[in-house]
This record gives structure tokens, sequence and C-alpha cells, in this order.
């Protein structure tokens, strides 16, 4: 499936597809609510190229929402001036939210997550969101409490990625597991396991 408008592409998917995102500065958040097997690819789907594709939620909304969802993979994509202040919308993952629905098998893969507020944490998964890996991605620039942050019922793995310059902690490890390998991350918060890097 070709998007520009990469809501009604994620909207019309079927269990398996492929949304393929082209280059340039897509305005609003997304949001991926059951679905299965479902990939949001910008461009190459790859980490050079990550900055081409932006989605750019305008400080208007969270820059995207997996809930519902199983084996749900986010590539290649800048999640950009995503909001998550508490008030107008939930105060948790400004910039990639994994919802209050188990989201199981959720691939973060070759993103970029810059510039959002969150209360806690630009990328955040709770409510037994289980399995979730981050890979060879950058979490910078974000303001709130936190870059990465590991919450109910999630065993988050920070893979081959860089968590830095961020308001506050950089991974945080609440009731959840995070995992980090590889990785270059600043101040932590909670008990992280490290499996080299840093």
């Amino acid at each position: 499936t070709a998007a520009t408008n990469i809501q009604a592409a994620i909207d019309a998917a079927d269990a398996g597809d492929t949304v393929r995102v082209a280059h340039g500065t897509h305005v609003g958040g997304i949001v991926v609510s059951n679905k299965t097997g479902l990939t949001v690819q910008g461009g190459r789907g790859t980490l050079f190229d990550a900055d081409k594709t932006i989605v750019d939620a305008n400080f208007a909304s969270k820059a995207a929402i997996v809930t519902g969802s199983t084996n749900t993979t986010l590539s290649g994509l800048t999640f950009f001036r995503g909001k998550a202040d508490g008030v107008n919308v939930g105060g948790d993952g400004g910039g990639i939210y994994l919802g209050t629905l188990a989201s199981p098998n959720t691939l973060i893969d070759s993103c970029i997550v810059r510039n959002c507020y969150s209360t806690y944490g630009a990328v955040h998964t709770t409510g037994n969101s289980g399995a979730v890996t981050v890979r060879n991605s950058i979490v910078v620039g974000n303001y709130g409490l936190g870059g990465v942050q590991a919450h109910t019922g999630t065993i988050l793995s920070f893979i081959d990625s860089i968590c830095e310059g961020n308001n506050g902690c950089q991974l945080w490890k609440d009731a959840g597991t995070l995992i980090a390998q590889n990785s270059i991350y600043g101040n932590t918060v909670g008990t992280i396991t490290s499996l080299g890097g840093n």
C-alpha cells in the first residue's frame, strides 16, 4: 500500500500489509489499532534516510500510538513534535506510545524520535505491552521526564541504539523489564540489564 495520507492507508491495511510512506513531512500523528503484522515503513526503511520521512504531530497529539495490535513494525521514520502533556492527551509517550491494550512483538526499527514532549518517556510502553524491541534507532532532544520508559508488563529491548540529550533520565525501567544491548545512553532510573555498549 503506497501512502501520502498515512492514517488512511493504515486504516485500510489488511493483516501482513506494508504501508510505504513517501519521503516528506506528513502532518498529524498516526494510530495503529487492532492490526496484525502491519509494517509502516518510511523510504527504504533504514536509519540513513529516516530523517527524510517525518511524522510531524505538530504538538497536537502523540506522534505514534500502537494499541491492541500484534507484530507491528515501524521503520525508517522520524517521529517529531509529538505531545503527551497529561492535559489534552495522556501524559506518556509523546513520540511513540504503546497503549493500554496489549501490543506484543512490536518492533521500532531504524527510527528517530526527537523534539517530542511527554510527562513520562518519549517512547513509552505500558498496559502489558509484551515484548517490544527498539533497534538501530535514535531517541534524542525530547522534553519531559525521560527518553525511553518500560512500564507495566513490558520486556523492552533497546539494541544498537542511542538515547541521549533528553530532558530527565535517558532509560527508565519502571514496572517492566528494560534490556540495553550495544547501545549508548545516559543516566538511568531503575535496574537496567546491560549487555554491552554505553
